[in-house]
């Protein structure tokens, strides 16, 4: 197992799809969008495996400052963060002229304000050690 560190204002995505949905989208040579996705309001630890995670972790370049946190941290609380164009609403709130709300989730591995991080790339990774009793 392997962590890594996340800051506020960091949107994870990724991929979940039913088998027969894959199967078509191969078939068809459709490339199927992100469609799962969480935005962090704060600083968290996150654990996984590197080497079964097809995840992009998009990290703002420009640090958010504690007003921004503050906003964030309010809408994704009550809950207003639970489709994807609530995603892209909620980062034009916080920052607007960020991205164009008329696009997909797709369009901020572009985005020239978020770097982007494959978890599937071990040196993204730091070691965890579970505390042991």
């Amino acid at each position: 197992m392997k962590q890594i560190e996340v800051k506020p204002g960091t949107i994870f995505l990724g991929k979940e799809y039913k088998w027969y949905e894959k199967i078509w989208s191969f078939i068809t040579r459709k490339k199927l969008d992100y469609n799962k996705f969480y935005v962090f309001d704060e600083t968290m630890s996150m654990i996984g495996n590197p080497r079964t995670s097809r995840l992009v972790l998009l990290e703002p370049k420009k640090k958010y400052s504690n007003k921004e946190v503050t906003k964030l941290r309010l809408l994704n609380r009550l809950g207003w963060i639970d489709r994807a164009e609530d995603v892209l609403a909620t980062i034009n709130t916080i920052r607007p002229n960020t991205v164009d709300s008329n696009k997909g989730l797709n369009q901020l591995l572009t985005n020239r304000f978020y770097n982007i991080r494959h978890l599937s790339d071990e040196k993204e990774y730091t070691e965890y050690i579970p505390a042991t009793k």
